[in-house]
């Protein structure tokens, strides 16, 4: 009896999709039975290679994930990573959206609901800052790529609190040291208004708005400002007038000193730093609504 032999067919091993499976065993085929040429979607011999052929992707994909999955450095899932870092004892926070403290700045009191939609940028055509809800102007601007945040809570907002200015000795120089957890800020009480309206939780943000250097408002540094919450406020009243004593705790603590006033060429630069008020905790998201 004569046999023929016949030589194992060669393995692509860099096969790792569908394309490159289908065609591994059509090849394969081919090589296997010669006479069988049909190549029509409708054959019941390429369903069965098209159907092996997503099978193997879909397990190739899971080859390479779990591969992937296995370490650390190249894990791509949250619930790969939780389980890693778990193995260190630590436990992955599940997160949360972009939060940013904003100021809302206003000509008369006011209170600011909940969920109130804060965009990052309008068009400069825009005749207002206030952009009715689903008018035009509002849909053309999330059209663009303008980001959105909705505030955390609802605030009282206060004109007295958009600028507050902190209190230093007339002609002297004076700073809010790094570290610093208290402050006294000027308060324009008289018997037509009623002055600050700060109480404990309230947040401020200090800010250098001038050049210390040439007092001029252009050359302040962006980056000296920092958040804090209030946990005191104490009003008393000095020679120059109304102020009040504000602290807040040593988790927001200064992390650098802020100047209020400084001596340049015998001239003193006052109000260098001030403070802000209606501050509004705001996280990145839109809200839609059915």
């Amino acid at each position: 009896m004569n046999e023929t032999w016949m030589s194992p067919p060669e393995i692509d091993y860099l096969a790792k999709d569908y394309a490159s499976f289908r065609q591994l065993m059509l090849d394969h085929l081919a090589l296997r039975v010669p006479g069988w040429t049909e190549r029509s979607e409708a054959d019941l011999g390429i369903a069965l290679v098209e159907l092996l052929a997503y099978v193997a992707d879909y397990l190739s994909y899971y080859q390479d994930a779990v591969a992937t999955e296995a370490y650390l450095g190249t894990a791509r899932r949250r619930p790969s990573i939780k389980r890693h870092v778990r193995l260190l004892d630590y436990v992955l926070h599940e997160g949360c959206n972009a939060r940013v403290w904003v100021q809302v700045q206003v000509s008369e009191p006011i209170t600011l609901p909940k969920a109130t939609q804060l965009l990052t940028h309008v068009s400069t055509f825009m005749p207002t800052i206030a952009i009715p809800p689903r008018s035009f102007a509002y849909d053309g601007t999330l059209t663009g790529q303008t980001k959105v945040f909705e505030t955390l809570h609802s605030i009282r907002l206060f004109p007295e609190h958009n600028e507050i200015h902190l209190y230093a000795e007339e002609g002297e120089e004076a700073s809010l040291p790094l570290g610093c957890t208290s402050a006294i800020l000027l308060n324009p009480k008289d018997e037509h208004n009623p002055g600050l309206q700060l109480k404990p939780g309230d947040v401020l943000i200090f800010e250098e708005v001038k050049n210390a250097t040439t007092g001029a408002r252009t050359g302040a540094d962006p980056a000296r400002r920092h958040a804090v919450r209030l946990n005191g406020v104490t009003r008393s009243r000095r020679a120059s007038g109304h102020v009040l004593h504000v602290a807040w705790t040593d988790a927001d603590a200064l992390p650098f000193p802020l100047r209020l006033a400084v001596r340049q060429q015998g001239d003193i630069i006052s109000d260098i730093t001030v403070a802000r008020g209606n501050i509004v905790l705001a996280d990145h998201g839109l809200t839609v609504r059915h």
